[in-house]
């Protein structure tokens, strides 16, 4: 689901590969709030995510690169608080794993130059 309430093509596993040079926006996974009608939205209706006795869309982040210089080669996910403009980056690390709901703000960042073209940072989304 895009910010502007738009569906944007979600699926509910996303593979990511980013290299040097990539551009990407600020989005969230999904938005209870901002669901399209569907058999989901007919039976729990629309909602904040974790409202009590409502099911939370909660997404799962792993990193999959074997090696990953993250101090020296970027490309974490940045985390965004709207209202402050507050931002936090996780950094890439074999195996790292992060959970998140689906709601909030966030962006893949690209590696830096230092990594190299042909240097993708991999990780798959599982949308839960």
């Amino acid at each position: 689901l895009e910010l502007d309430g738009t569906l944007g093509g979600s699926t509910p596993v996303v593979a990511n590969a980013p290299v040097c040079g990539d551009a990407f926006r600020w989005h969230v996974d999904g938005d209870p709030l901002l669901a399209p009608s569907s058999p989901f939205v007919d039976l729990h209706g629309r909602y904040a995510n974790r409202s009590p006795g409502k099911p939370r869309l909660v997404s799962c982040l792993v990193y999959l690169n074997s090696e990953w210089r993250a101090a020296e080669w970027g490309a974490g996910t940045a985390f965004r608080d709207p209202p402050t403009g507050a931002e936090l980056r996780v950094l890439p690390r074999p195996g790292r794993v992060v959970l998140m709901d689906q709601d909030v703000q966030h962006s893949v960042t690209a590696p830096t130059e230092a990594a190299g073209p042909g240097r993708p940072r991999y990780s798959l989304v599982w949308k839960l």
